[in-house]
């Protein structure tokens, strides 16, 4: 999402959004007001969750088969 903040993005698409959306948010604001520090943190987390997602989505569909 930031590298899309940095080249003019307005809108996102994404699974985590709706369920996530406080730290997207925070995210924003973060970026908005300039503080990048605090935005790529934002960033970090969201693509942290994801990870996780991506792990337990793998370990359900594996216990299925």
């Amino acid at each position: 999402m930031i590298t899309g903040l940095s080249t003019g993005s307005k809108s996102y698409v994404g699974r985590t959004l709706n369920f996530m959306a406080p730290l997207y948010q925070a995210l924003l604001v973060s970026a908005e007001e300039g503080d990048t520090n605090k935005a790529r943190s934002f960033q970090h987390l969201s693509e942290e969750a994801i990870r996780v997602s991506i792990v337990l989505e793998l370990s359900t569909h594996s216990l299925k088969n």
